[in-house]
């Protein structure tokens, strides 16, 4: 087991970082909860930073945030409107409404409001290898248009790494040459489920204002000033008070509008299994000479991907998916008999296996495992009635692996899940390590003692998954194993689906004789 001690982000204010390790672990002292009260800040306050990022909890909170900002622009402000077509891919007929959140329509939004000034973030990849990703910021410094209709927008971003390639192949470089010019996207997803699902596609620009946004949206990221709203304490999830807390690298660059200490909590699961993680031994035991350690990195990942084949192109332009030994894919859409290619993985020189939903005509459902044959995929013969799910043993450095994909759509009962669950579990074959993943469409962090966690602790698999795995906040993947061995996990966000990309990764070792 490896344990970060040093504290890089805050290293020279080491008062404000050890603040923060009580604040991981919500065991604030009277003197903290006093030296965040110093950081409270009015508006009126000449030293309040209203230029800087502010973060909130909701979507509503920043909505208006942005807006108040937008008002005050002194420059032409953009109303732009998305352009959509959909279609219902049975009938042909136009019978339901598209969502207004972009989480649900690939990142775009319906309306787009913009001018001169406005602080502007990425919603879709477009360029990575530029560093145009999603959350990056800007300052919007021109916009192109002929009379209202807007053609393209001109941002300067804040690191002048970003959109370098952009800028040299920019047709506006003579006028703004610190500005990467956004034009529209188009995104394709589907509305509605199984017989009811409509095909649709958005056409809009890759922005949204951003003088405000959600915490979930600054996790990783390290800041020269930041506000956080604390005004609304009751709606803060576990975890996310150090998130917000924790991104600027001194004492000095953290401002708060509002405090209260009962914002500083964390999930008691967390807690145990760091608790746990403390007590265990080093391993010391001697080895004979002739025999070495030999360790090897098992590697498995989970994403709820909303349509495999149309999401392929997407998924190979990342080689980050493709450093997994098993990557476990639901709501594939596949259809039954549906052919994939070996070009068609996303791994190389894999084999899949899949559980395609029988009953929605390959929109919405569907299980697949894509293993590499360096693990030696098999197919494990277990109960799996009522469940769409795949199970697969894996070899890693001489060790069986059960691998267990699992989708529980929202028209199954969790009750009915449950039993179904267990009647799966009990069926595994003993003392073998088993990872079961999937998304279980029950949000742990809303429901932190759900019955599904008691079910699987009654089995022996504890839950290792402790951060929002969705765009809403909410963590509906969930990642369970049957061993106590330490196991690291991973959420990564993937600008293609409202659902985080999970991967769970565990040292394996072995002995190989070594010759004299």
């Amino acid at each position: 087991m490896m344990e970060l001690t040093e504290n890089m982000r805050q290293r020279d204010d080491q008062e404000f970082a050890q603040l923060l390790m009580r604040v991981r672990t919500a065991s604030c002292t009277e003197s903290d909860v006093a030296l965040l009260q110093s950081r409270v800040v009015s508006k009126s306050n000449p030293s309040y930073p209203a230029k800087a990022l502010h973060v909130f909890t909701t979507n509503k909170e920043v909505d208006k945030h942005n807006e108040n900002h937008l008002k005050i622009l002194t420059s032409q402000v953009f109303e732009i409107k998305a352009v959509d077509r959909k279609k219902d891919v049975h009938t042909g007929l136009i019978d339901l409404s598209i969502s207004t959140k972009p989480s649900e329509t690939g990142g775009l939004r319906e309306v787009v409001s913009v001018g001169v000034g406005a602080r502007v973030m990425i919603t879709l990849y477009s360029d990575v290898a530029d560093g145009l990703a999603n959350a990056v910021c800007g300052t919007v410094i021109g916009i192109n248009h002929t009379g209202s209709n807007v053609n393209t927008i001109l941002v300067k971003f804040d690191s002048d790494r970003i959109g370098r390639q952009a800028r040299a192949n920019s047709q506006y470089k003579q006028t703004y040459p610190y500005a990467v010019p956004i034009q529209r996207q188009a995104v394709q997803f589907f509305i509605g489920r199984g017989r009811h699902s409509v095909e649709a596609q958005r056409t809009q620009f890759p922005l949204t204002l951003a003088w405000g946004c959600t915490i979930h949206k600054v996790q990783g990221k390290t800041l020269d000033t930041i506000v956080v709203s604390m005004q609304r304490q009751r709606r803060f999830m576990p975890g996310q008070a150090y998130v917000a807390l924790s991104r600027v690298k001194s004492l000095q660059s953290l401002f708060l509008l509002g405090f209260n200490p009962d914002a500083i909590r964390v999930n008691p699961a967390v807690l145990q299994e760091m608790e746990r993680l403390n007590t265990l031994p080093v391993q010391t035991e001697n080895l004979p000479e002739t025999q070495m350690p030999i360790t090897s990195a098992l590697t498995i990942s989970l994403l709820n991907v909303r349509s495999y084949m149309e999401h392929l192109v997407d998924l190979n332009f990342d080689d980050e998916f493709r450093k997994s030994d098993v990557f476990c894919f639901v709501e594939t859409f596949l259809r039954e008999g549906q052919q994939l290619h070996a070009q068609d993985l996303i791994l190389p020189d894999a084999v899949c296996f899949r559980k395609d939903s029988e009953t929605t005509l390959g929109r919405g459902g569907g299980v697949m495992a894509v293993a590499s044959k360096e693990v030696k995929p098999t197919e494990l013969a277990v109960s799996t009635q009522g469940l769409e799910c795949t199970a697969i043993t894996i070899t890693k450095a001489t060790t069986d692996v059960n691998v267990v994909t699992i989708y529980r759509p929202p028209s199954l009962s969790p009750d009915s899940f449950r039993t179904k669950l267990e009647n799966l579990v009990r069926s595994l074959p003993v003392d073998t390590l088993t990872v079961i993943l999937g998304d279980f469409n029950i949000d742990l962090l809303k429901h932190p003692t759900h019955s599904i966690l008691h079910t699987m602790e009654k089995l022996g698999f504890h839950q290792h998954v402790t951060k929002p795995t969705t765009d809403h906040g909410s963590l509906l993947d969930h990642i369970y194993t049957n061993s106590r061995n330490t196991v690291t996990t991973e959420v990564t966000d993937v600008y293609f689906s409202d659902h985080d990309m999970v991967s769970v990764s565990t040292k394996m070792a072995f002995l190989e004789s070594c010759s004299a």
